[in-house]
C-alpha cells in the first residue's frame, strides 16, 4: 500500500467520567453492483443504572425492503425507475440475535451487562442498496448511504428507545460516539463524508479512505464519479462543497453560504466542535436538504436554482442543524421539534444579522405569513411524537414554522442579546449531550428568575395558545404626561410595539414595551397595539385603544387611599406580631 495524503487527525475526545461507545467501521463499495459490503467493531458501554440482559441496534437499511412498508409517501417519486428493495443481511458473532419489525436488531447477551461497564460486539453484513431518491440510495451513478449502518438504539433508565422508521421527519435518535472508518472504492469515485479523511491508501484499483469522526451521532457518506468539489478554510476549518458536473455555480455558493454560517454561528451560539464541514449534493427526492454530523446533503434540484433565495435557505438551515442536532442533540421522534426549530431560528437570525432588510422579507416570507394563513387548518400544538401530527402538513407547520416564531417571541419576550446569550450558554453546557423541552424550561428558568420564560415557552410548546395583547387602562394627564398599558387576555404577556396616533395626523413608533409613559405636545387620538403584525396573536381586531383624561385630583385621591390602606395593614401586623410575642 502506497500512503497518499495525510491529515492532523481530529481530537478524541477524552473524558474518563464520560462513556462514550466506540464504532470501528471496515467498508468496501462495489459501485457496479450497489452493494456495500461491511464489518463493525462497537465497543458498547451500559450507561444507565440497570444491568442490560440485550443490547438493540438499529439497522434501518430493511426499511426500503417492502414496497409496502417502504418509508415514502410518494412512491413513484421516489423510486423513478420502479420500485427497487433495499436491505442489509448481517450476522454477529459470539452472540445470539434476532432481527425485530425488520429494523430492530436484539442482540441477547450470555450474562448481564453491569452499569459502567462495556462489550465488544462484532457485526459483520451485506447491504444492498436500492434505486430510490432519498437518504439510503443510488441514482444514475451517485451512492448515498444515510442512516443505514448498525447503529445502538438509546437505553433511557432501562428502557430502549425504538421507533419506527416514519415516513414524516427525521425519525433517528443516537448518542455521541467516536467513529473510525475504513472506506475502499474505486479510484475514479470520489467521496464526501462524515468526520475527517486522515489518510488516503493507493489499493490498485480502489482507494482506501481512513476517516476519524470524534463525538458524532451517526456516519454517513455520498460518491460519485461524476463529484467536483470546491474548499476553503475559515479558521481552522476545513470547509467542502461537493457538486454534480455542470453544477459549480451552486457549488460555489453552497460553500460561501456555508461559511457565513459557520462564522455568525460560532459568534452567537459557540465553536464548531470538528475539523471540517462537507456540503454534498445528492438526490433526496421529496427532500431539500438533509443534516448528519459534518456532512449536509442538499438535494440536487436546487443546484439548478442556485440564484433562487430557496437554495441558500436550504445550505443554511443544514449548516445550522451541526449545532442543532449534531453538536446538541435531541430525540427527533419523540421531540422532533427542538432541533428543526432551532435550526430554522438561526436562519432566521442569520438573514437579519447578514442581510437587514432582506432578513425581514425571509422572516415574513417564508415563516410568518406562512404561519398566519394555515394555522386556524391546525391543532397548533408544537410538542408532539411524530406519529401524533394529522398530517405532514402540519407537522411541516410546527416544528418548521411555528417553532421558529415561538423562538422568536421568546427573544422579543427576554431580549435579543439575552436569548441569543441563553441559546450559547445552552449549547456550551449540552455540547454532545442531548437536550429535551424539559431541560429548555428549566434552563429558561434558571437563566430568567425574574420572569416566567419558562412557563410562557411551556405554554407556547405545549398548548394551542397564542399571544392575545389588547389595549389596557391607558390615559393622559393635563400636564401633557401619559400612560398607555397592554393588557393580556393569557399568561403570553410577550412586549409588542405600539403606535401612538395624534389628533394631527402624525404618528409616532414606541416599544416593544409591555406599558408606556410619555409625554407630549400634541393630543393623542388613539394607539394601535402591534401594528405591524410583528406578533402572531389568537384575537388581531382588539388591538385599538383611546385614552382616558385623569384629573390631578383623581390621581391624588387613589393615591391617598393606597397609603391609608398600607397604614392600616401596618397597623395591624404590628399588633398581630405584638400579641403573638407576649401570649
Amino acid at each position: 500500500m502506497i500512503l497518499i495524503a495525510l491529515m492532523t487527525p481530529q481530537a478524541v475526545i477524552s473524558d474518563d467520567t464520560i462513556l462514550v461507545d466506540e464504532y470501528d467501521l471496515d467498508l468496501r463499495v462495489d459501485v457496479e453492483n450497489n452493494v456495500i459490503y461491511g464489518t463493525e467493531e462497537v465497543i458498547y458501554h451500559n450507561k444507565g443504572s440497570t444491568d442490560l440482559d440485550e443490547i438493540y441496534f438499529y439497522i434501518y437499511a430493511n426499511a426500503f425492503n417492502d414496497i409496502s412498508s417502504v418509508p415514502v409517501d410518494d412512491i413513484e417519486t421516489t423510486y423513478p425507475n420502479g420500485f427497487d428493495p433495499g436491505f442489509i443481511d448481517i450476522e454477529v458473532s459470539k452472540y445470539d440475535y434476532v432481527v425485530e419489525d425488520d429494523i430492530y436488531l436484539k442482540i441477547l447477551l450470555d450474562e448481564p451487562l453491569k452499569s459502567g461497564d462495556s462489550i465488544t460486539l462484532y457485526l459483520d453484513f451485506e447491504m444492498k442498496v436500492p434505486n430510490t431518491l432519498n437518504r439510503f440510495g443510488y441514482y444514475e451513478d451517485v451512492i448515498y448511504a444515510a442512516n443505514c449502518f448498525p447503529i445502538a438504539a438509546v437505553n433511557e433508565n432501562g428502557t430502549w428507545a425504538l421507533y419506527p422508521y416514519d415516513s414524516r421527519g427525521d425519525p433517528f435518535y443516537s448518542e455521541s460516539a467516536n467513529w473510525d472508518v475504513d472506506i475502499n472504492i474505486r479510484k475514479e469515485w470520489n467521496i464526501a463524508t462524515s468526520g475527517t479523511i486522515v489518510m488516503k491508501y493507493d489499493n490498485g484499483e480502489y482507494y482506501e479512505y481512513e476517516i476519524e469522526a470524534p463525538m458524532t451521532r451517526d456516519f454517513a457518506f455520498a460518491c460519485s464519479p461524476r463529484y467536483k468539489s470546491v474548499s476553503e478554510y475559515y479558521n481552522d476549518i476545513e470547509v467542502i462543497s461537493y457538486y454534480l458536473e455542470g453544477h459549480q455555480q451552486g457549488g460555489n455558493l453552497a460553500l460561501d453560504y456555508a461559511i457565513e454560517s459557520i462564522q455568525l454561528f460560532e459568534e452567537l451560539f459557540g465553536a464548531y466542535p470538528y475539523d471540517t464541514y462537507t456540503l454534498a449534493e445528492t438526490y433526496l427526492g421529496v427532500g431539500a436538504g438533509m443534516e448528519y454530523p459534518q456532512l449536509s446533503f442538499i438535494d440536487s434540484d436546487y443546484y439548478d436554482r442556485y440564484d433562487d433565495t430557496l437554495f441558500q435557505v436550504i445550505v443554511v438551515h443544514e449548516t445550522a442543524h451541526q449545532w442543532w442536532y449534531s453538536a446538541v442533540g435531541n430525540d427527533e421522534y419523540m421531540d422532533s421539534f427542538i432541533d428543526e426549530s432551532l435550526a430554522q431560528y438561526s436562519t432566521t437570525i442569520y438573514f437579519r444579522e447578514l442581510y437587514e432588510d432582506e432578513g425581514d422579507v425571509y422572516y415574513d416570507d417564508f415563516i410568518f405569513d406562512y404561519y398566519r394563513d394555515d394555522v386556524p387548518l391546525m391543532t397548533n400544538i408544537l410538542d408532539l411524537p411524530l406519529d401524533e401530527y394529522v398530517s405532514d402538513l402540519e407537522y411541516y407547520m410546527m416544528v418548521y414554522i411555528k417553532g421558529a416564531v415561538v423562538l422568536d417571541m421568546m427573544s422579543t419576550y427576554v431580549g435579543y442579546d439575552e436569548f441569543t446569550g441563553f441559546l450559547s450558554g445552552l449549547y456550551e453546557k449540552y455540547l454532545y449531550g442531548i437536550i429535551t423541552k424539559d431541560i429548555i424550561i428549566n434552563e429558561l428558568e434558571e437563566e430568567f428568575p425574574n420572569s416566567n420564560a419558562g412557563d410562557v415557552f411551556d405554554i407556547f410548546v405545549s398548548t394551542d395558545q397564542m399571544p392575545d395583547a389588547l389595549p389596557g387602562g391607558s390615559f393622559y394627564y393635563e400636564d401633557g404626561e401619559y400612560d398607555i398599558k397592554v393588557d393580556y387576555s393569557n399568561e403570553l404577556e410577550i412586549p409588542v410595539e405600539i403606535m401612538i396616533i395624534y389628533e394631527d395626523g402624525t404618528s409616532e413608533l414606541i416599544g416593544p414595551v409591555t406599558m408606556y409613559s410619555g409625554k407630549n405636545g400634541g393630543t393623542i387620538s388613539s394607539f394601535e397595539i402591534d401594528p405591524r403584525d410583528l406578533l402572531v396573536e389568537s384575537n388581531e381586531v382588539n388591538n385599538i385603544g383611546t385614552l382616558e383624561f385623569k384629573e390631578e385630583e383623581d390621581i391624588n385621591k387613589t393615591n391617598y387611599a393606597y397609603y391609608v390602606i398600607a397604614a392600616i395593614v401596618v397597623v395591624v401586623v404590628a399588633i398581630y406580631l405584638y400579641k403573638k410575642r407576649y401570649e
